[in-house]
């Protein structure tokens, strides 16, 4: 009852207004962050964001307040799409195909951040470039980690979407990861949110949990 509410309110206002996106006269059919927009616009908008939901890969987002953000965002997506697809005016069968099919993107990325809790520690690793893995380019430390991720603190620049090696010498292991994302490269208060590749739980924390 609740979401048939949500959606009953969100066309009751989307029908009331038009389109908040510069020299757009159409009618707003959807909301995303209380902006009321239209069909394109919406779908424009939401697809560019949930990508770069996922781009900055779901273990890896930095904290609690991240996390709980990306999926009120996600829900929202979830309730305005459910909402076009059922009853948006006029709608060709390919615009409801990509409707539905945002809306089941958006889930999975959801049920992805779900998954994949976080744990805030701080555990010595060093990275090395795919490039030279065996040259240490830096010892750090994480932030938070997944079972698949970490967040860790960084000082040197890396690339988006970079394989590094990451090595824990207090397991004895090692393990290729994909960069999601970097804030503030090269500078004190970095941070870098990794993907890890090839191991299903890097940091053992399925065997700490169930103590």
């Amino acid at each position: 009852m609740a979401l048939a509410a949500t959606m009953l309110e969100s066309a009751r206002q989307s029908t009331d207004s038009k389109c908040v996106w510069a020299g757009c006269d159409s009618t707003a059919e959807a909301t995303l962050s209380r902006r009321p927009l239209c069909r394109l616009h919406f779908y424009e908008i939401a697809s560019q964001r949930l990508a770069e939901c996922s781009g900055r890969f779901t273990e890896t987002l930095t904290n609690e307040g991240e996390r709980a953000a990306a999926l009120t965002f996600l829900s929202e997506i979830i309730t305005q799409t459910t909402n076009l697809a059922a009853s948006a005016k006029y709608l060709s069968a390919s615009q409801r195909d990509q409707f539905l099919e945002l809306s089941m993107s958006a889930m999975d990325v959801s049920k992805r951040i779900q998954r994949y809790p976080r744990t805030e520690a701080q555990i010595l690793v060093a990275l090395y470039r795919s490039s030279d893995p065996t040259r240490v380019c830096e010892s750090t430390r994480t932030i938070n980690i997944s079972k698949r991720g970490a967040c860790v603190e960084t000082r040197i620049p890396w690339d988006v979407g970079e394989n590094v090696w990451i090595e824990n010498s207090k397991l004895g292991r090692r393990a290729l990861v994909r960069t999601a994302w970097v804030t503030k490269a090269g500078a004190k208060s970095g941070a870098m949110g990794i993907e890890i590749l090839d191991w299903e739980d890097f940091w053992d924390l399925e065997q700490k949990f169930a103590k």
